[in-house]
C-alpha cells in the first residue's frame, strides 16, 4: 500500500498499473448466526417505562457544602489514617438524613429531639459500607450540629411547606398553601334558599320512586300476561290431543286456526263471484 502510494505521488498521472494494494481473499463461513442469535429479543417493559433520573440510580443523592468540606478538612487533619473521602462521607450523611426520615417523618413540625448516635447505628444496613461506618460516629456530631442549627429539618433540598408560622405567609416558595374557607353568612333569604332546595329535592326523589314503582307494576303484569298465555296454549294442546284420540272431527275452537271471513260473512271457499 505505502508504494502504491509513493508512486503515485512521485509521478501523478503516471502509470502504476503493476503495483496493487494486496487485500484478504473473501472465503465463506459456515457459521450459523441465526441458530447462535435467534430472533427472540423483547424489548423490556423496564427500559420504556423507567422515569427515575440518572442521579437517582448512579452514587449519593446527597452533595456536600462549604461546611461539610471544612469539617471534613478537619476531621482528616485529626486522623492519620484512613482518610476519610468525599464519597464516604456523602453516603454516611445521605444514610442519616434518610433514617432520620423514617423515623421522624414530622420532624420540621414537632420539632422532636434529634435522633441518638445509638439509634442510627441500630439501624445499619447494607445500604451503608463498612468502610464508611468508622467515620459514622464522627461525622454524625457534624449531622447532629446542622440539623439543630435547621431546626431539625433536612438538610437535603426539597418542597418547602407551610410551618404555620407568620413568615410561610410572605415566603414564595411555600408549596401546598392551606385553602382559606370562609363561612357563610346565614340570612333570611339564605335560608329559604335551602329550603326550597330540600324541598325540590324531595319531590325529584319521590317522583323517581313512584317511576320506579310503576315500572314494577308494569312487569309484574307482563309476568302474569306471559304465564296465562302459557296456562292456556297448554290446555288448548292438551283440547287437541283429547279430539285427536276420541276422533272428533269439526272446526277448531282455537282462535289461532279459526277460518277468516271476508266482509260478505262467507266463507273464502264458497264466497259467491260477482
Amino acid at each position: 500500500m505505502q508504494a502504491v502510494i509513493s508512486a503515485q505521488a512521485s509521478a501523478p498521472g503516471g502509470k502504476v498499473s503493476q503495483l496493487y494494494i494486496p487485500t484478504p481473499e473473501t472465503l465463506p463461513s459456515n457459521i450459523q448466526y441465526d441458530e447462535l442469535y435467534p430472533p427472540r429479543f423483547q424489548q423490556p417493559v423496564s427500559y420504556i417505562r423507567f422515569s427515575s433520573t440518572v442521579e437517582d440510580c448512579i452514587g449519593c443523592p446527597y452533595c456536600m457544602t462549604a461546611e461539610d468540606e471544612a469539617f471534613l478538612k478537619s476531621l482528616n487533619e485529626k486522623r492519620s489514617s484512613p482518610q476519610c473521602s468525599e464519597d464516604q462521607f456523602e453516603q454516611v450523611m445521605y444514610f442519616f438524613e434518610e433514617t432520620a426520615q423514617a423515623k421522624q417523618p414530622f420532624a420540621a413540625v414537632d420539632n422532636p429531639p434529634v435522633l441518638s448516635y445509638e439509634e442510627m447505628e441500630s439501624a445499619f444496613d447494607e445500604t451503608i459500607d463498612e468502610t464508611c461506618r468508622e467515620f459514622a460516629q464522627d461525622i454524625y456530631e457534624h449531622w447532629k450540629a446542622e440539623r439543630l442549627k435547621h431546626e431539625n429539618r433536612g438538610l437535603m433540598p426539597g418542597l418547602k411547606f407551610e410551618r404555620n408560622v407568620e413568615t410561610d405567609d410572605n415566603d414564595p416558595y411555600v408549596c401546598f398553601r392551606r385553602r382559606e374557607v370562609r363561612q357563610t353568612r346565614k340570612t333570611r333569604g339564605r335560608d329559604a334558599q335551602v329550603t326550597e332546595k330540600l324541598q325540590s329535592l324531595r319531590r325529584q326523589l319521590e317522583l323517581a320512586r313512584q317511576l320506579m314503582h310503576t315500572v314494577r307494576q308494569r312487569e309484574n303484569a307482563r309476568m302474569e300476561q306471559l304465564q296465562l298465555d302459557r296456562t292456556i296454549f297448554e290446555q288448548r294442546d292438551k283440547l287437541k290431543e283429547v279430539k285427536r284420540n276420541l276422533n272428533i272431527k269439526g272446526d277448531d275452537e282455537d282462535l289461532i286456526n279459526q277460518k277468516v271471513l271476508p266482509a260478505s260473512g262467507y266463507p273464502m271457499s264458497s264466497c259467491p263471484l260477482m
